[in-house]
């Protein structure tokens, strides 16, 4: 708890250059490395709220503020509050609900402009000793509502939000906020035994058919291992990485430049990995035909990218094996306690072993109607099982 000092809440242009400091011990979602390579394509006016107490800083939040419709995007509030949002996890009878709900609820251009707080990875994570702190933590509401209002701001959202620290979703239901479940971000515990332990974890049915996959790769000539750290300084294991990572892309938002992944790629392993990224690799007839990478940080290993040749017929199999099965032994060898893969896929990721941890999104507006709507998506909105 905070003592009797003075508090005060700041907010400062873009990252505040004491934000490493004070996410020193956060996820890799707030590491600044990730943060500038995800805040571009993220809102019009990306903003650090930092909690002082005597002039120290205990708290911060990033926040971005947003003046035009993004359709489609996570972070569009019509989009996530009141559409049927494919993407998001819900259940049919809620998709079904929204659909109406839609019909009557203000159209998109009304819920902008509007200051939304959460990092450009779709993740609310506070930052700094006072994450904890329930004083500090209303303090940091209190604090994103007033600069809201001072910048004809009418609507303030925190969205994404986890269930720890329990502060923050309790002072945002003191400040009058309205709570949506939104998604799941899903984990995987790794058992210190390793592939034994992991599939003793996976339904009965689900082991048998993990084993198979696994015979149906070898069978189809596919191998899988994991790179060498001195392979990734090769061009030609980047441009192959590059061209997969670009089908991906393609399969699911219709278009993509090759140079335009691999020079991400490069960034995400340079910059965000420290050069010391976790590769495993499907490879087929002397090419690589598939892969996931991971960027250890902590004690977690947190997946950032991966493609797959859908054209072969193994292509499945292969992304199970090079995002768990062969992760989940090199990962408990090297004493970590957790693969995290974010949002998405839940079908595949939970069969597998991964915890889905729900994420809420909380929205307090100024307008009568946008109220109206977020209470009625509120009453309609839940999470398939």
């Amino acid at each position: 708890m905070t003592g009797n000092g003075q508090v005060s809440v700041q907010v400062r242009p873009g990252v505040a250059e004491l934000w490493p400091e004070l996410a020193a011990d956060g996820p890799l979602l707030t590491k600044l490395s990730w943060l500038e390579l995800r805040s571009a394509s993220f809102g019009d006016q990306m903003i650090t709220l930092v909690v002082t107490e005597d002039g120290e800083a205990k708290l911060a939040a990033l926040a971005t503020v947003l003046r035009k419709p993004a359709p489609g995007e996570l972070y569009d509030l019509h989009h996530v509050v009141v559409s049927p949002a494919p993407v998001l996890p819900l259940t049919d009878a809620a998709r079904a609900a929204r659909t109406e709900l839609m019909a009557t609820a203000p159209p998109p251009e009304r819920w902008v402009p509007c200051l939304i707080v959460m990092l450009p990875g779709y993740e609310c994570v506070p930052v700094g000793p006072g994450r904890a702190d329930p004083a500090l933590l209303g303090e940091l509401v209190s604090g994103a509502v007033a600069w809201a209002g001072e910048q004809d701001l009418p609507t303030v959202a925190f969205l994404y939000t986890h269930a720890d620290p329990p502060g923050l979703d309790q002072a945002l239901a003191r400040h009058g906020f309205t709570a949506l479940s939104l998604s799941r971000t899903w984990v995987l515990p790794v058992p210190a035994g390793g592939t034994p332990e992991y599939l003793a974890m996976l339904a009965p049915k689900r082991r048998s058919e993990a084993a198979r996959e696994m015979r149906r790769l070898a069978d189809a000539g596919v191998s899988i291992r994991q790179l060498d750290p001195c392979e990734l300084g090769a061009e030609a294991t980047l441009t192959a990485m590059a061209a997969l990572r670009a089908r991906n892309v393609r399969k699911y938002h219709g278009r993509a430049a090759e140079a335009r992944e691999l020079a991400k790629l490069q960034r995400v392993i340079t910059d965000v990995c420290d050069g010391q990224p976790r590769v495993f690799v499907a490879e087929a007839a002397g090419g690589m035909v598939g892969f996931t990478l991971f960027c250890a940080h902590g004690d977690c290993w947190y997946g950032l990218s991966g493609g797959h040749d859908y054209s072969a017929a193994s292509s499945r199999f292969c992304y199970f094996a090079t995002s768990f099965y062969a992760p989940v032994p090199a990962a408990a060898q090297a004493g970590v306690r957790s693969l995290a893969f974010g949002q998405g896929s839940a079908g595949a990721k939970r069969s597998r072993g991964c915890v889905g941890l729900p994420l809420a999104g909380w929205i307090l507006s100024a307008e009568r109607d946008l109220r109206a709507a977020v209470q009625a998506s509120a009453a309609i909105t839940e999470l398939d099982a």
